[in-house]
């Protein structure tokens, strides 16, 4: 059974080790008694229930392969691997290197029902703005399409798209504003300024840490 922790937890493994897990992690525990008694106290969620909470058609892409975490098996998604795209007509993209909050994953996938956002990505900084990424010369070709370099910017490390024309056309754009970029980040910038989509910009902690 999975389930997310709201509160710091010492729970005892199946080897007798008891380790400390944290605010927002998710776990596959089998003991399904502590589970419910986790649960009871308030102290966690069930998250087989997250799976409920999504539209039709949900999949991940992730950017690069490695072990699948429990919350992509929680919420029983379709998969794929490889360069960002949109396989799926709701896509996570994600990058391993950075570890999302687990109670954003089918709250942004279930606000894209809505008409309103073609995608939400969480902003990287609160202070560090635009004009410090890439080179000079990526940056000045940035400017000269945005007009200004102090805005905040978009981490790409965590994308919850809705597939339409406007997303394709961002992606499109992205992948050929990144050939001979300095900078991913700076590419997806221009790309959106483009293709204009509309995007919801998710507050930082919508990625709990970077690796």
């Amino acid at each position: 059974m999975y389930i997310k922790l709201l509160k710091y937890r010492r729970i005892q493994e199946p080897n007798g080790k008891w380790t400390m897990h944290y605010p927002g992690q998710i776990l596959d525990i089998k003991n399904k008694k502590l589970c419910k008694e986790l649960i009871r106290g308030e102290v966690a969620v069930d998250m087989s229930v997250a799976a409920d909470e999504l539209p039709k058609g949900c999949g991940l892409v992730m950017r690069k392969d490695g072990p699948i975490p429990a919350w992509v098996t929680a919420l029983e998604m379709e998969m794929a691997t490889g360069e960002p795209r949109l396989p799926f007509p709701y896509t996570i993209i994600w990058h391993p290197r950075s570890v999302p909050s687990g109670e954003f994953l089918p709250l942004m996938l279930a606000t894209l029902r809505e008409r309103a956002w073609d995608m939400a990505v969480p902003l990287y900084s609160y202070t560090k703005l635009t004009y410090r990424l890439g080179s000079n010369e990526e940056r000045k070709a940035t400017e000269k399409l945005i007009h200004d370099l102090r805005v905040p910017f978009y981490n790409t490390d965590l994308m919850f798209i809705k597939r339409n024309a406007r997303t394709e056309e961002t992606l499109k754009l992205w992948a050929q504003e990144k050939q001979g970029s300095t900078d991913e980040k700076l590419a997806f910038l221009r790309a959106v300024y483009m293709a204009k989509p509309f995007i919801l910009p998710l507050p930082t902690i919508a990625i709990r840490r970077k690796q």
